[in-house]
């Protein structure tokens, strides 16, 4: 395992001289799901609507503040066929206008855990928590990538990304407003797919701008249904403030309660919504296909868990440890062991 001294990165275009050869560290449960990704060298990202963390990728906004504004911008026959559209049995134009900001506030938390994919990764291979948690109680392994590996997803991903989307969308009169949006978008704009270390803060972003400018949006209109007012949003955030490489999405896809600090996280980010909207296409994707740097085995990882990893690393001139508890002093240390490939071939029951 090359070793690395982490340093806090603050630039926006990350120095590849300096940082390509840092290590990043996957923990996975040794389900077989996690073994045929690792045969096939997948690397796979998630939208954050399946995280472990309800709260994870949220933003705030103030409700009493949006709900003024949007009684005095939006129509009130718009809003009182909007009460009637969500069985909502007042005409009080203040309660409505509260219920719309607080559906709309859900509504844009929804999509912004689906516009995106991200891959999670640790700058530690050693954290105990983190094997219970993320690797079934050290039964499982984990998997080192460079940073240069991940980094490079980008290039390739983008290359077909934006002609597939069109090519769907334009062969389809059901989509042909994602087609308008999709085609303006720049997927070539590097700058957008982020490979960044999570900050922890128990602050949120604080969405209330945004949402002002959706409801300016909306202003002056006489009629207005759910389905319309949803296109406006997906509209707006295409066009203007839910892209990648925004202040805004920055701030609530890299930033994560202080309570998980323990993880020392970094996130790789790539867009994801038009080929999700067409295709429907889950929680998860394969990206791309990496060969790992090495894998490392949980200390309590069982004999089938040990016989696939040997046999991979074996087979693909991958490097191998295994994590053993280390007494130090008053405390228990997880080190990892590298072992030679003739141990490797041994324990394989294989000549060299």
């Amino acid at each position: 395992m090359k070793k690395y001294k982490f340093t806090r990165i603050n630039k926006e275009d990350y120095n590849l001289n300096v940082y390509e050869e840092l290590p990043l560290f996957r923990y996975r449960s040794p389900s077989e799901q996690n073994f045929d990704a690792l045969l096939k060298n997948e690397f796979w990202m998630s939208r954050a609507d399946s995280f472990n963390d309800p709260y994870d990728s949220s933003f705030v906004v103030d409700i009493g503040e949006l709900s003024k504004y949007t009684e005095n911008k939006i129509e009130k026959n718009v809003l009182l066929n909007y009460a009637t559209e969500i069985n909502l049995k007042t005409k009080n134009i203040k309660k409505i206008s509260k219920a719309w900001v607080e559906n709309t506030y859900w509504q844009n938390v929804n999509s912004m855990k689906h516009i995106a994919l991200v891959a999670c990764l640790s700058e530690k291979n050693n954290n105990e928590v983190m094997w219970a948690h993320y690797a079934q109680n050290g039964e499982g392994f984990c998997v080192e990538y460079y940073y240069i590996d991940i980094f490079n997803i980008k290039k390739r991903y983008c290359n077909d990304f934006k002609q597939q989307s069109i090519n769907i969308y334009s062969k389809s009169p059901e989509l042909s407003f994602y087609y308008d949006l999709v085609k303006n978008i720049k997927y070539d704009d590097f700058s957008q797919y982020k490979l960044s270390k999570v900050i922890y803060s128990n602050d949120k972003y604080n969405f209330t701008a945004f949402n002002k400018k959706y409801i300016d949006m909306l202003s002056g209109l006489s009629e207005m249904n759910l389905s319309e007012m949803y296109q406006k949003s997906i509209e707006l955030g295409m066009s203007e403030n839910l892209k990648i490489k925004d202040r805004a999405s920055d701030t609530i896809y890299f930033a994560k309660n202080k309570i998980w600090k323990y993880e020392s996280e970094w996130r790789f980010i790539l867009p994801s919504m038009p080929l999700e909207v067409a295709l429907d296409s889950g929680k998860h994707k394969c990206v791309q296909y990496i060969k790992p740097r090495a894998i490392y085995i949980g200390e309590f990882a069982k004999l089938t868990t040990r016989i696939a990893i040997y046999a991979y690393c074996f087979n693909n001139k991958v490097e191998l440890y295994e994590m053993h508890s280390v007494l130090l002093n008053n405390s228990l240390k997880l080190k990892p062991k590298k072992i030679k490939e003739r141990k490797i071939a041994e324990f394989l029951g294989i000549k060299n």
